[in-house]
């Protein structure tokens, strides 16, 4: 049975409204191509209104940053002299990424290995990382070796690509990292991820060099590195992320529809942060925002491009695939004006 009509309920909040309204457009017709049952649609509104908090802990030892030094392009010693981490110190900009992620036994999760915290129901069944934002409390950065709580929640979701028949479920969550011995946060992040109906995905055509509009000013520095099946493997280990489209080139290349796997979203974004602290060792980060704007491909060789305007206080920095010219991954990396040297260093 295929649901036609719609009543309003009072579990639609202010928050889930977008994807009410999305969702009369979607189920108004049995002749939608993206229809979904009854069942389906009990599911989706369950989940809507469901958001708990998620908490996870993480000890943040010196051996697990200096496993993440090694795999990043950045700091395994390839392009400078390698420098374990030591407890203690600042963790770097962005090395939180890897960490802090649910660790479920493989009987709980999805068919594509990705779990279940914050996933809606079927048939949004197909995750990617989208972007997000993270804004620093540089008195009380986070260190390396001492525990932290980061608690997460879902804040608000919207769906879009329905008049297209490919509809999309965008859900935005809001996380908080506090270390032990504190009360007030290190870091606030936020975090989009996009849910595609499966069945309509996977026949989708794909679009792999959307046109992506970059800075035209002059180029502060630039960066050229590539993502081997090592480092992915290392990097989703690091995570513990199954997530097969990361590792697995026949499902990527089957079930998916791309030509490879996939560069995680966290490690393109950590890696635009880390080129420019390098770079710009005299920055004083205060955030960064970054949005993913197509699929960055294993094995493919890629630039980071920075620009400085100096009259909003921000680098611009993106990521480009060297081959197809597709810019992968935007950033804007703001800084603290009166506290930050803007002097390039050579890499």
């Amino acid at each position: 049975m295929y649901l036609q009509v719609f009543r309003f309920s009072p579990q639609i909040s202010r928050r889930n409204l977008p994807v009410y309204l999305a969702r009369q457009k979607l189920f108004s017709s049995s002749s939608n191509s993206a229809v979904l049952t009854d069942d389906e649609l009990k599911n989706l509104d369950a989940w809507t209104v469901s958001h708990q908090t998620v908490t996870s802990h993480d000890p943040l030892t010196a051996e697990q940053v200096h496993d993440l030094f090694i795999t990043m392009p950045t700091r395994d010693g390839g392009r400078l002299p390698f420098e374990a981490p030591v407890a203690g110190q600042p963790l770097p900009h962005g090395y939180h990424l890897p960490f802090f992620h649910a660790k479920r036994p493989s009987y709980e999760l999805r068919e594509d290995g990705t779990e279940n915290d914050h996933s809606p129901p079927s048939p949004f069944l197909t995750r990617m990382w989208v972007g997000g934002s993270m804004t620093w409390n540089n008195e009380l950065p986070l260190k390396i070796g001492i525990k932290t709580k980061a608690s997460s929640r879902v804040q608000d979701t919207k769906m879009r690509g329905v008049e297209a028949g490919n509809p999309k479920l965008f859900a935005r969550k809001a996380i908080q990292y506090v270390q032990e011995g504190q009360t007030v946060p290190s870091l606030t992040e936020e975090r989009t991820h996009v849910y595609l109906h499966s069945g309509i995905y996977a026949k989708a055509a794909k679009i792999f060099d959307r046109p992506v509009q970059v800075p035209n000013g002059p180029i502060a520095f630039s960066f050229k590195f590539s993502t081997s099946p090592v480092s992915l493997f290392r990097y989703s280990a690091i995570m513990f992320n199954a997530h097969l489209i990361h590792y697995d080139p026949e499902y990527s290349q089957k079930v998916e529809g791309y030509p490879e796997r996939l560069v995680h979203g966290p490690l393109t974004a950590q890696m635009l942060l880390d080129v420019t602290k390098l770079q710009m060792p005299g920055l004083a980060l205060r955030s960064f925002d970054y949005r993913a704007t197509n699929p960055f491909f294993v094995n493919q060789e890629a630039t980071i491009f920075g620009h400085i305007n100096e009259s909003e206080d921000m680098v611009e920095v993106w990521c480009q695939d060297n081959a197809s010219k597709a810019v992968v991954m935007t950033g804007k990396v703001h800084y603290t004006a009166d506290e930050s040297n803007l002097e390039v260093k050579s890499l």
